[in-house]
């Protein structure tokens, strides 16, 4: 469904629950918010003047049931894991988009972790991968460290991969995607191949925790959003992504002086190893699809394009500075 379609229908919505909002449905606005990380779901920024508020929505399926599993630990996970203010879940009709309205934070993704935001943001995502209670109410799924690798990077790279091949952007040669392929399988096979990534993989892990999904303001508050992928996991895949690429800084976690928290655990530690050149690999391909992806905000393709290919190519020159073990 286009931008423009979707904007009306949530306004529709919006305006119809206005008073149970405790919205003035006259003065309502909705405004799409530009998300970098890709575009698979779709946020707006709403206001009546008076309250502002964010909408996150997702169409697929299985982001939808993680959306709802995080609305169902929407107080836990404000009290106890800094995330923003769930208020209301929204159905938008015809559109088969459904999400999480929550109060709106006025900061912004910090350029880099400072020692007091590090110290703290790692002694929450500490605490999270403790708990207990949390951890027998998700889905139960006899997982190692492996699997939770697969599932999350080696799936990335192999759909990603595939979809640039189809669409390739005209500056990406064909060799390139096949050295790109060749990295990704031998990351794989080194992942098992590690004694460590056979540990069971059962802490409960936020798993996409890189700097944009978290916002500090003016004041220093600070929060962790987008919280559906909440699941039992990996806690080094956590940390690989609190401590690695960022835009303004492509340094992995093994680049990186990490707190005595995060590499406490020796099976953490070699996983960390692996998890950064796949992290830093991820920051070659990924732009690429989201490079590709851009035409679903046509409004903003002109400003999308170029940073992703800046980001691409800017990480392949840091990958291969960083592990020059194969060539194209």
């Amino acid at each position: 469904m286009d931008l423009p379609r979707l904007q009306s229908l949530v306004h529709q919505q919006l305006a119809s629950r206005a008073a149970e909002l405790g919205l003035d449905a006259a003065r309502l606005r909705v405004e799409y918010v530009l998300n970098w990380g890709g575009f698979v779901n779709r946020s707006f920024q709403v206001t009546d003047g008076r309250a502002r508020l964010h909408l996150k929505l997702a169409h697929d399926r299985e982001i939808l049931d993680a959306l709802r599993r995080f609305w169902g630990f929407r107080e836990m996970m404000s009290d106890r894991y800094h995330a923003p203010g769930a208020l209301a879940w929204i159905d938008v009709p015809g559109s088969g988009y459904a999400g999480v309205l929550s109060r709106w934070i006025d900061g912004a993704p910090p350029e880099a972790l400072d020692e007091r935001l590090a110290a703290e943001v790692v002694r929450t995502m500490d605490r999270l991968h403790g708990d207990h209670e949390l951890a027998a109410h998700l889905p139960a799924v006899q997982a190692t460290c492996a699997d939770v690798y697969r599932g999350t990077y080696h799936a990335r790279f192999i759909a990603d991969l595939e979809f640039v091949t189809e669409e390739r952007p005209p500056f990406v040669p064909p060799a390139l995607v096949e050295w790109m392929r060749g990295e990704a399988l031998a990351l794989e096979a080194a992942v098992a191949a590690a004694p460590a990534f056979a540990e069971p993989a059962d802490a409960p892990t936020h798993s996409d925790l890189w700097l944009n999904n978290l916002l500090v303001t003016p004041r220093g508050e600070w929060y962790v959003l987008d919280w559906d992928d909440l699941a039992l996991g990996d806690p080094a895949m956590d940390w690989c992504m609190l401590f690695g690429p960022a835009r303004g800084d492509l340094r992995t976690a093994a680049d990186r002086a990490l707190p005595p928290a995060v590499t406490a655990d020796a099976g953490v530690r070699e996983r960390l190893r692996l998890y950064a050149r796949a992290s830093l690999l991820d920051w070659i391909i990924d732009p690429l699809a989201d490079w590709i992806d851009a035409t679903e905000s046509p409004e903003h393709l002109a400003e999308v394009r170029p940073e992703k290919e800046r980001i691409h190519r800017a990480a392949l020159d840091a990958y291969r500075a960083r592990y020059p073990t194969r060539s194209e």
